[in-house]
């Protein structure tokens, strides 16, 4: 009898790591080679998958690279600065491309019809929510879904037709009027200075929204602007951070 019980539960424990080997297998490397071949099929273009890191690590090298370089010489082309990876994809795939972020798939949609009939369909083309503490930061219209998506959509559209674009234009003249009027006073002296303008553009950002959705000048809320760009620094971080199922739980 003992014999029996356990060859039953020996027979349990087998199934049972049977059963967690071929999900784990599925997911890190069936799944992935199977929508690999289904987007080849469809005429995308990308790198081969690469078991679990997929282009997480290149991605990742090309970012910190640019980051660590400066734009020389100066020019308006700073795709390959801002985004090296996606650069680096369209030029060497075309726009009808694909990454991998670990063992998913990312497609670049680049065809406005294409586009405006995946934003018409929420309920059917859904966002991926991989990590709850990065949902809880972005918020709003990135993140939801289906009617949700839709009573947010209809609050913000009127703050963007033509006619309220037109009242904002004198809030964000005056921002940019102050923003230059510190570049004139660091040249004052000398006539010629290097100057580092991305602050400058940051706190421009900051200070067009408070004028223009909450009727206050950004040092009113830089103490909530510095919080919320901390936040989006760490929800950057997090995008270069492998998910794993349950990880949220730890």
């Amino acid at each position: 009898m003992v014999a029996t019980v356990g060859k039953v539960l020996i027979a349990l424990a087998i199934t049972i790591i049977v059963s967690w080997g071929w999900k784990v297998l599925y997911w890190v490397w069936l799944k992935p080679k199977k929508l690999e071949k289904l987007l080849r099929k469809q005429g995308y273009k990308g790198n081969s998958y690469k078991l679990l890191i997929g282009d997480i690590v290149e991605l990742a090298t090309m970012v910190k690279e640019a980051r660590s370089k400066s734009i020389h010489p100066i020019s308006h082309d700073i795709s390959s600065h801002v985004m090296p990876f996606d650069h680096h994809v369209f030029n060497k795939y075309g726009k009808k491309s694909y990454i991998w972020f670990g063992p998913n798939p990312r497609i670049f949609i680049m065809d406005p019809e294409l586009i405006k009939e995946i934003l018409s369909r929420p309920d059917e083309f859904q966002k991926p929510h991989p990590e709850a503490f990065r949902d809880s930061i972005v918020g709003g219209l990135v993140i939801s879904e289906g009617r949700k998506w839709e009573s947010h959509r209809q609050i913000i559209s009127p703050a963007f037709n033509v006619e309220s674009m037109k009242s904002m234009f004198t809030a964000i003249c005056s921002s940019c009027s102050e923003m230059t009027k510190k570049w004139e006073l660091l040249t004052a002296s000398t006539g010629v200075v290097d100057v580092d303008v991305w602050p400058y553009i940051d706190d421009f950002a900051g200070d067009v929204i408070s004028r223009t959705a909450f009727s206050s000048s950004f040092e009113e809320g830089k103490k909530i602007f510095q919080i919320q760009k901390e936040q989006m620094d760490l929800a950057i971080q997090l995008l270069f951070i492998l998910y794993l199922p349950g990880a949220r739980y730890q």
